[in-house]
């Protein structure tokens, strides 16, 4: 699938940011796929990993999540028409219709590679992790415990989706279990995640440090708390559920 070594470097860097979503490793990222694009526009790989630095762009709200939002759609249907075979597009394409809330093409193209292939630990990881969201619970649960088993570099905000897997079915305790895996201190995300499970223990002293994290990386989360958790979780239920933690 790798017609030039930058194509193959730049993926090398995207698979890198993925699994330490740091703020250099999303930048270098960026920059040697939009290199690869800019020289070679018909490459859909190249295209379909730049829509899903876009994805990760506008789903966390970081800068220009506007932009990323209207990128994420054209270069993930460009990618779709010049290599409608490969996993991994049809993979960032289920993306972009869950970040579009397009359920049932993001049901059908994520129950298609998940059908064809499980061989991969980001590929198989980035469908159980949407399915689940999207409330396929039990499926995406079992998909993630077995890559996460076999796989040692596999991305630490998998432990995300199952936090709220256990969190949502009141298992408070497995749910902070899973929430102090989630590594990443840029990202609101993991330290939400840890408070929400905090306060449901009754843990006072610690969610109050992680929620001074949060506001740290989101001053205006309180504002915005529903819109930027509805972005990843599609359960109006199980948002509110993590507000009330």
């Amino acid at each position: 699938e790798f017609q030039n070594l930058d194509t193959y470097n730049a993926v090398l860097k995207f698979y890198y940011f993925q699994v330490h979503l740091t703020p250099e490793s999303g930048e270098t990222a960026f920059k040697a796929l939009n290199d690869v694009v800019t020289k070679d526009p018909e490459s859909g790989l190249a295209l379909a990993l730049l829509a899903a630095m876009h994805a990760t762009n506008y789903l966390l709200d970081l800068p220009d999540a506007k932009t990323s939002f209207e990128m994420l759609g054209t270069l993930s249907e460009k990618a779709g028409r010049l290599a409608p075979n490969s996993l991994m597009v049809k993979t960032i394409l289920a993306v972009k219709c869950f970040a579009y809330n397009d359920k049932e093409r993001f049901l059908q193209l994520a129950g298609e590679c998940l059908s064809i292939s499980q061989n991969s630990s980001l590929r198989t990881g980035i469908s159980a992790f949407y399915i689940s969201l999207y409330g396929d619970w039990e499926r995406g649960k079992k998909l993630l415990d077995k890559l996460m088993y076999q796989n040692i570099g596999y991305p630490l905000y998998f432990h995300a989706c199952t936090m709220l897997y256990y969190y949502r079915k009141n298992e408070y305790k497995m749910a902070l279990k899973e929430a102090n895996k989630y590594i990443v201190p840029t990202l609101f995300w993991a330290p939400m995640v840890r408070a929400a499970a905090m306060g449901q223990l009754n843990l006072k002293t610690e969610a109050q440090k992680n929620i001074d994290h949060l506001l740290k990386h989101k001053p205006d989360f309180e504002q915005q708390a529903v819109y930027l958790i509805s972005r990843y979780v599609k359960e109006d239920e199980l948002v509110n559920h993590i507000l009330e933690g």
